[in-house]
């Protein structure tokens, strides 16, 4: 491990303009949390759920810093041209500011009777002909004469708001993928030698094995779901060809697992009858899973990099892969289904049904939207140029056991 840890700090593994841009992160967060961990114990009235936050907050504001220069090397290097990204950003931001128009213009003419007043998005007073809008969350008064002026405002401002909101995800999105390929280059042989030691390992008695080589050998075998008949050593690896492509079915079917995982973690998080009657308002909590979901794109792209090396065990019947064991158990790992009925309806008793189905709307439409980004970004810029470093990597030093079974 030691041996592991040495390379990573040495930058072995990293191309020269990484190596400042990795020392930058560590020295920021090592200069930013430190000081978060000193005013949680200091102030009593901080939260661990608020501290959490904190955390990963300041993580995705590091995350867009770095992104911006990753995203400086790597715009040239997409499979999709990155002029295609802006023309895409500027009519989504379009259609999404002509819906957020039509739909507070819509609330705005509801909340002249007071009918929606108690979701506190906006607050409408009519005098004298004027309709003065106060969006209450950000703090935004706007005054307009008529209906026509106010889907006008609200168009340009939401539209421009969009189109400076997805680049600023964008950003996250090159940070945080650069620093899952940094964290791959450096573990991804160590974890392929720890799993190719599973069976020489567990096959020792228990007091002559290595302790900590034991508790690892363990650990993978449960991460991956290794099935105890298996003999790790016949682990193997045939890379997949770099795709010529935009892989949009990949993206479509990570899409659709980010999804289901955003939403379960969101209902344990924000509707979890645990904290259902805690002082934390739905909004603060459903703040907190969305940072906490931040994790699910990178669980699922770890996915793809098992499935596009198509690391494999070689089994007496059939070949078992890493991959599918990884994506069974990261499915396990979140939650049981049966668990979530339980809490939507504890949720439901506690919280006015419209008031819950808005807020977790809003929480998941801006989940979904960093998770497409994030995978975007990495089938387009990554994939193509991280696969074939792991995989020559990986020939030369392969995982072999270092151990035989007795």
């Amino acid at each position: 491990m030691r041996r592991w840890l040495a390379r990573v700090w040495q930058f072995a593994l990293l191309e020269p303009w990484e190596r400042n841009l990795f020392r930058a992160f560590v020295v920021l967060s090592l200069l930013s949390f430190p000081p978060m961990i000193a005013d949680t114990l200091h102030e009593a009235g901080l939260r661990g759920d608020e501290f959490t936050a904190n955390v990963l907050g300041t993580l995705q504001g590091y995350f867009s810093l770095f992104g911006i220069f990753v995203y400086a090397r790597r715009r040239r290097t997409g499979l999709i041209p990155a002029r295609r990204l802006t023309r895409a950003f500027l009519l989504i931001s379009l259609a999404l500011g002509a819906v957020l128009a039509v739909v507070l213009t819509g609330l705005v003419r509801g909340l002249e009777t007071g009918r929606l007043a108690r979701f506190g998005l906006v607050a409408a007073q009519v005098t004298r002909g004027e309709w003065r809008v106060d969006m209450t969350p950000g703090g935004i008064e706007l005054v307009v004469g008529d209906y026509l002026q106010l889907v006008a405002v609200l168009l340009g401002a939401g539209s421009v708001g969009f189109f400076v909101m997805l680049w600023m995800l964008t950003t996250v999105a090159f940070g945080l993928c650069w620093l899952l390929s940094v964290a791959l280059r450096a573990l991804m042989p160590y974890v392929l030698h720890g799993v190719a030691d599973i069976t020489p390992t567990l096959a020792l008695p228990l007091m002559a094995a290595d302790k900590r080589g034991f508790g690892w050998a363990y650990a993978l075998r449960w991460l991956f779901r290794i099935p105890d008949v298996l003999d790790t050593r016949a682990l193997a690896m045939e890379p997949d060809a770099p795709r010529a492509a935009f892989p949009w079915r990949a993206f479509g079917f990570a899409l659709g697992w980010q999804a289901l995982l955003s939403a379960i973690l969101g209902v344990n998080v924000g509707l979890n009858p645990m904290f259902l009657s805690d002082t934390a308002s739905l909004e603060r909590r459903m703040a907190l899973a969305s940072s906490v979901s931040l994790v699910i794109p990178v669980l699922v792209l770890l996915w793809f990099v098992f499935q596009r090396l198509h690391i494999i065990i070689e089994g007496p019947a059939r070949a078992f892969a890493l991959y599918d064991g990884l994506r069974a158990r990261t499915y396990d790992a979140i939650v049981a289904f049966g668990t979530l009925v339980l809490f939507v309806r504890l949720a439901v008793r506690d919280v006015p049904l419209d008031y819950l189905l808005l807020t977790f709307s809003g929480y998941f439409f801006q989940i979904m939207m960093l998770n497409a980004l994030i995978t975007a970004v990495y089938f387009n810029w990554f994939e193509g140029w991280l696969l074939p470093v792991l995989a020559a990597r990986l020939a030369a030093d392969p995982p072999t056991p270092k151990g035989e079974c007795v």
